[in-house]
């Protein structure tokens, strides 16, 4: 055999294995389909009599850590639960709702709720790990990823939703989550252009099965930032109307000019009925649509399930708490003489549109919920509305405040700052809301919990440590 035939074997080998590689990496993965399944009605969630929201925003790692940190001092928040035990406000939390950075902190939580160490767990985890030089290498580094991204479907949203996969969720699906709290992880519809949300009442829409639906996908495609991540894609297998379409969107469709809000998010849920039309479905950053967090709340509350609790006179009290990590401020453009970048332009853009949405949306469900609370007094129904917002433009301190302002809106920070974030959530939890006003809300927060099982409330506790934390 001469040498020239000797090069050519290893040549022919090497070639054949990278065809099979590419090959097998062309078949559709779930990453991107999902399988349809037996279609079930969503249970209704369990619930006390003091029903808690939490709604996290987006921001990257600045949204994950002040939402870390929040959340970590509500679970040391005492109060009484209804079968006589003690309890937090955290483990109270009946619903979860998080766009983008704050996914990450609320689909952790939920999977990881019983562990004590959850949150220490999620910072060394995530938080103050370099999340982007990880993806980077797995996405350049990876050899196998010099083929498959550039010549299959397998794209840089994959490498990102892999990785979080094994450092966050361990490939768990939606089956391994609790009942309580029910996690609503928010994207955007790139097709329809609507708030898409990763619950059962949605995917009965497109037909598929919501359960077997990994956890660190749909955390990837509610954190999917334009430009830097790809769509994540799912298949649309068909429902019928009935399956679809609730009861109010029906109303909404008869007589539009009714709602109109409610009249056109029928109708984009419509558009998931006409299956030759859209087979597939590309979700994006929740963002784009609410980076609140709010709008599958503000649903709930106008004609869902949280209005039919109190139209039924099940509720106590009810509690919304949203955490605003706001925008990043970007204070360098300024300082320079020379024109912005593409890239910092788009990111700028980008930056206050979410920051002109967010503001409309969060004054909109204080309405919205000022407006409940007005109907149901009215009805004579003795129920306790309180709205905390955990806003980190808020920060008494200026030099503090514009220095978290300012850190990006990316997936890796620097150590003292995912610190003093971590600090921000907890601070702010007391004092934000201008004049330490969320102090005297949540006094009324955990007031309302001894109301419901009839004892008087420690008004003393939450003023001592408001009075520690600012």
């Amino acid at each position: 055999m001469t040498g020239t035939a000797r090069m050519r074997r290893p040549l022919r080998a090497l070639a054949l294995g990278l065809a099979v590689l590419v090959s097998a990496c062309s078949l559709p993965l779930w990453s991107h389909l999902n399988g349809p399944g037996r279609v079930l009605p969503a249970p209704p969630p369990p619930v006390g009599d003091v029903l808690v929201v939490l709604a996290l925003s987006g921001g990257g790692i600045r949204a994950a850590a002040l939402a870390s940190g929040t959340m970590a001092e509500l679970d040391r928040l005492t109060v009484p639960a209804g079968n006589g035990s003690n309890s937090t406000i955290l483990r109270e939390v009946d619903y979860i709702s998080s766009v983008s950075g704050g996914s990450f902190a609320a689909a952790f939580y939920a999977l990881h709720r019983d562990d004590p160490q959850a949150f220490a767990s999620f910072s060394r985890r995530f938080l103050y790990r370099n999340n982007e030089t990880k993806i980077a290498w797995r996405l350049f580094g990876n050899p196998v990823n010099w083929l498959r991204v550039p010549f299959t479907d397998y794209d840089r949203t994959d490498v990102a939703a892999r990785y979080y996969s094994r450092s966050l969720f361990g490939d768990k699906t939606f089956a391994a989550l609790p009942a309580r709290p029910r996690l609503i992880l928010n994207a955007t519809d790139l097709v329809t252009g609507s708030r898409f949300e990763f619950t059962e009442e949605y995917f009965d829409c497109l037909g598929s099965d919501l359960r077997s639906y990994p956890l660190a996908y749909a955390v990837a495609a509610s954190s999917a930032y334009p430009v830097g991540f790809a769509a994540v894609t799912l298949k649309n297998f068909g429902q019928t109307p009935e399956r679809c379409l609730t009861a109010a969107d029906r109303n909404y469709l008869r007589s539009q000019h009714l709602n109109v809000a409610g009249w056109l998010r029928a109708v984009r849920k419509q558009r998931f009925l006409e299956r030759d039309r859209i087979p597939y479905v590309h979700l994006a950053d929740g963002g784009i649509a609410d980076n609140l967090g709010l709008g599958g709340i503000n649903e709930r509350l106008a004609d869902g399930e949280i209005s039919d609790l109190l139209n039924a006179a099940q509720l106590k009290g009810l509690v919304v708490i949203l955490v605003n990590a706001m925008p990043a401020h970007d204070t360098t453009l300024g300082k320079r003489s020379e024109s912005p970048s593409f890239v910092e332009v788009v990111n700028q853009s980008f930056g206050l549109m979410l920051e002109q949405a967010s503001t409309g949306t969060s004054a909109a469900f204080q309405a919205a919920l000022n407006e409940r609370q007005a109907f149901d007094r009215a009805q004579g129904r003795d129920v306790s509305f309180h709205f905390l917002e955990v806003r980190l433009s808020d920060l008494e301190n200026a030099e503090r405040r514009e220095r978290l302002l300012a850190a990006p809106t990316r997936f890796s920070l620097t150590e003292p700052i995912v610190t003093d974030l971590i600090g921000a959530g907890r601070d702010l939890l007391y004092c934000g809301g201008g004049q330490r006003r969320n102090t005297a809300v949540l006094r009324g927060i955990i007031e309302a919990f001894h109301k419901a099982v009839g004892q008087p409330g420690p008004r003393a506790s939450v003023a001592l440590a408001a009075d520690v934390a600012c």
